[in-house]
């Protein structure tokens, strides 16, 4: 599996990226304040957690809770998952 971590120097959105999936990855993020898209194969199942004083997660995927795992702490969150 590859994972890519891309922050452009002119933008504070921040992309993660893995090219395949085997169901058991675990993408856990710990920020003060984060801005994020993070972005799996199609069809990967998906469980994630924020926790957060405030946060806004757009997921595109169900909340599954089961396959690959998403943990985000962070007092304040922006989130799209894809």
């Amino acid at each position: 599996m590859k994972l890519d971590l891309v922050r452009k120097p002119d933008s504070s959105i921040t992309r993660i990226t893995l090219d395949r999936s085997d169901k058991s990855e675990r993408v856990e993020i710990n920020a003060h304040s984060l801005d994020a898209s993070i972005d799996f194969p199609a069809q990967t199942p998906i469980s994630y957690k924020v926790e957060s004083k405030a946060s806004w997660v757009d997921s595109a995927l169900p909340n599954s809770g089961e396959g690959a795992t998403v943990a985000i702490r962070s007092e304040h969150a922006r989130v799209k998952i894809r």
